[in-house]
């Protein structure tokens, strides 16, 4: 009981109960991440292909990754697995944003969700920051055994320790493998263009709303597109969702974008220390 317990809060944490939650891009760590586009592809790109995505089965056209061939995107589930695969055994940084821009180029909402993972899973570093118009929230986590420790607010600090039998691998995939599986899933009529490094994919058939991830003020989303890079081995380089969409009657964009960095350097965030003292007990 009280295992569950701790999983049902921690889940609470990331998840960013009662405050600025869902929906945003932001700094931490003494970098800046902006809301930039991703590099767009156009109609002359070379090697392009458009076609309907087939269903399971055998591969259509040269193999370009697991699950993707230049006949289309055959296996969803197995290309997601495969960038879980690549990412398994190595140490990997994937910084996620998700910005609501209202369209005189204001940013209503800003969020961004930061981790490093060593390789096998621990030591990790969790930071997630969210800016709103109300005021900004920030969350840490980092879990190193014997134990995993929160940093909680942005002024008013607050720290928390748990015990590192808290997986929250469990909670929270790491490589986002079901996420890109729901993406590849609900796509069709994707756009293939291999390159010498990888392919780029593209779509901008409509998606439904739990795969949009449409934040809880938006509405009316419309003009999806979306588009990921991936490697010959499948793993994601990166990917960006983009559509068109309402809050507070205003027309505004939401972005949720995510890249993925491998062999990176998991070290303690400056805080632990303070952190460790201060729940001692």
């Amino acid at each position: 009981m009280r295992r569950r317990a701790a999983a049902l809060a921690l889940l609470c944490l990331l998840a960013g109960c009662g405050s600025a939650g869902t929906g945003t891009v932001d700094r931490a760590d003494g970098e800046t991440l902006t809301a930039a586009p991703l590099p767009e592809t156009t109609a002359t790109d070379a090697g392009r292909t458009a076609t309907p995505t087939p269903t399971v089965g055998e591969p259509e056209g040269a193999q370009l990754a697991p699950g993707l061939a230049t006949g289309g995107l055959y296996d969803p589930r197995a290309l997601a697995s495969a960038h879980a695969d690549a990412l398994g055994n190595r140490s990997f940084r994937v910084v996620r944003t998700t910005v609501v821009v209202v369209r005189n180029g204001s940013e209503a909402v800003n969020v961004t969700r930061r981790l490093r993972v060593a390789a096998g899973g621990q030591p990790y570093h969790y930071n997630k920051t969210a800016r709103r118009p109300d005021g900004r929230t920030r969350t840490e986590v980092w879990l190193d055994e014997p134990s995993i420790l929160f940093r909680v607010g942005v002024e008013n600090v607050s720290y928390r320790r748990g015990p590192a039998t808290v997986d929250v691998g469990r909670l929270e995939d790491h490589t986002r493998r079901d996420r890109l599986a729901a993406l590849y899933a609900a796509g069709t009529g994707w756009e293939i263009t291999p390159r010498a490094n990888g392919t780029i994919l593209q779509t901008t058939v409509p998606l439904p709303d739990r795969v949009l991830r449409v934040p809880p003020e938006v509405s009316d989303p419309r003009n999806t597109r979306l588009r990921l890079r991936v490697t010959r081995t499948g793993r994601v380089v990166d990917y960006r969702l983009r559509y068109d969409a309402l809050r507070d009657g205003n027309r505004v964009i939401v972005v949720h974008q995510a890249r993925f960095t491998t062999g990176v350097n998991v070290t303690a965030p400056a805080w632990v220390d303070d952190a460790r003292a201060a729940t001692a007990d």
